[in-house]
């Protein structure tokens, strides 16, 4: 639908479909767009600057002298694991070991979050039917996707900024500083202007965002084959914008002309995604809609819901699955890579046990695999919260449909999601360990099992608090994601950072958390479990007594 004035049906045709004047009202929902995405824009700049903040502390304090970083830079390119992982390594310096742990790390985040700010200014805009009713003001036909791409452009930008400013400050030169920075923005950039092209291809932003989190999984698996090892296919990186990220080398070469190629595609894609957006209506898409089976068993709240959430359960699953297989894979690699460190060597030995090396990876990338499945626990209640925010939930409980059954219809897999795929990847994790060192089913597939299954009341306390947000402040539900960012900074960077015990012990994970994985802490899983229960209560009676809709 149109909304420019025009006194008959001949409207200039070199506006191509887009109206003439497409950026009418631009600046007012500019300025809205940054208001709505105030608080999920601010974690995510400060969980990027942070950790980049954090990694050049921590790097200074285990490696102080360059013979250390030297031996550790050469460890690592000897191992080829690591470097799938974490992209090749160019340079020793502190800046050069924050550049090869926080570039491609950083260039992700930075995806994501392009990603999830176009696609929720854009897609889901126009899912809910705001968008239509705008379109029937004096706004031109490209001011939402505009506004869209500069509040996703603003707080990327800033966030290269302030990681280019913390470097610095912690004394590394100001070209592989803004170089870094350049690059971790210039990658958020491209996932933008792709996450803009998806939401006019697809109708749903569920649909729009998978895809664009999918070709971001892509990019990260081709670029993962072409540092595989030195006799991988290099050339395969040049397809991966990821790829792209590592090619800058910042500290080492310094490449800005890789820096303007990847700020050119992501140029180039927000073309497309205009072109795309001329050629249909507002709430309609290029692929249409899919219709469901003509006959159907969705007969109760719990079939619905299955029927929903399957394919993200099955997603997550085969995610964590493969990324146990992985971190297996790691865990015995890490010994040697670890040791060369006398400092690191000395800090990791404290912690008692010949095996603690062993122990301490397993620990750390089973706590990566519990955020990623508390991910998931706060991704399904944030289902719920969508349905009512639809307006879908009001219409289920018009029916004999009560709220206990539609929240409980949730909670539920809430629980049981994160705790299969926690599960997989923990068998996955163990067996691929316990083949590599003392057997399939020996003592090292136990310690890999319960390093991801130790971080399942976890997930669930996460789950907990963010139905307790919807349930009380539903307008409070972007805050769960700020108050996760938090918890995730205080645990990984907290310990850097020389941070009292009392504000680590904030952070649930803390409490799993520690070399010791042979030792399931029953003490901190029984706290959880009771948190856990007390704050689903008081969920479902917030939710009950509540009015549905109540903001």
């Amino acid at each position: 639908m149109s909304t420019a004035a025009a006194p008959s049906s001949d409207v200039d045709r070199s506006s191509a479909g887009l109206g003439i004047l497409p950026l009418a009202g631009f600046a007012a929902l500019y300025r809205f767009g940054l208001r709505r995405e105030r608080l999920p824009l601010l974690a995510w700049t400060y969980g990027i600057v942070a950790s980049v903040a954090a990694t050049v502390v921590a790097f200074r304090n285990l490696y102080p002298n360059p013979a250390e970083r030297a031996q550790f830079a050469e460890s690592l390119r000897g191992n080829p694991v690591f470097t799938v992982i974490t992209g090749p390594i160019w340079s020793s310096s502190i800046g050069g070991l924050t550049a090869w742990r926080m570039g491609l790390l950083g260039s992700a985040l930075a995806a994501l979050a392009g990603i999830f700010t176009v696609v929720r200014r854009t897609r889901s805009e126009e899912e809910s039917g705001r968008a239509e009713l705008l379109a029937s003001t004096p706004i031109g036909r490209g001011a939402a996707l505009a506004a869209a791409l500069a509040c996703a452009g603003t707080a990327l930008v800033g966030i290269g900024v302030l990681v280019a400013v913390v470097c610095v400050v912690g004394g590394e030169p100001l070209g592989g500083s803004a170089l870094l920075g350049a690059v971790i923005a210039a990658s958020g950039l491209v996932f933008a202007g792709l996450a803009a092209v998806t939401a006019q291809v697809f109708d749903s932003a569920r649909s729009a965002m998978g895809a664009a989190g999918a070709l971001l999984g892509l990019s990260f698996a081709i670029r993962g084959v072409a540092d595989s090892g030195s006799s991988g296919p290099q050339w395969l990186r040049w397809l991966s914008p990821l790829g792209w990220a590592e090619e800058v080398r910042a500290f080492a070469d310094n490449r800005v002309w890789v820096v303007a190629l990847t700020v050119a595609l992501a140029v180039a894609l927000v073309a497309v995604a205009v072109a795309l957006l001329a050629h249909r209506d507002v709430g309609l898409s290029l692929l249409p809609a899919r219709p469901g089976p003509a006959t159907g068993r969705l007969r109760s709240v719990p079939g619905l819901v299955v029927r929903s959430l399957r394919g993200t359960a099955i997603a997550w699953c085969l995610a964590l699955l493969a990324y146990g297989a992985v971190n297996g894979a790691i865990v015995d690699s890490a010994d040697g890579l670890l040791s060369g460190s006398a400092g690191m060597r000395e800090a990791l030995t404290q912690l008692g046990g010949a095996d603690v090396l062993t122990q301490a990876v397993l620990s750390a990338v089973g706590t990566v695999t519990g955020l990623l499945a508390a991910i998931a626990a706060i991704s399904v209640v944030g289902r719920l919260a969508a349905e009512e925010s639809n307006g879908r939930a009001e219409l289920l409980l018009s029916t004999a449909v009560t709220r206990f059954r539609l929240q409980s219809g949730y909670l539920v897999p809430m629980l049981l999601i994160p705790a299969a795929a926690l599960t997989l990847s923990g068998l996955a994790c163990g067996l691929v360990h316990g083949i590599r060192t003392d057997g399939a089913f020996g003592p090292a597939f136990r310690a890999g099992l319960q390093a991801m299954m130790v971080q399942i009341p976890v997930t669930w306390t996460f789950g907990a608090l963010a139905a307790l947000v919807h349930a009380l402040r539903p307008s409070w539900w972007p805050a769960i994601w700020a108050v996760f960012a938090g918890c995730v900074l205080l645990t990984m960077i907290g310990p850097s950072l020389q941070l009292p015990q009392w504000l680590l012990d904030v952070s649930p994970l803390t409490h799993v958390t520690g070399p010791a994985v042979t030792q399931i802490p029953w003490t901190a899983v029984g706290v959880l479990l009771v948190m856990t229960a007390a704050l689903l209560a008081v969920a479902v009676v917030g939710f009950r007594r509540r009015d549905v809709l109540s903001r």
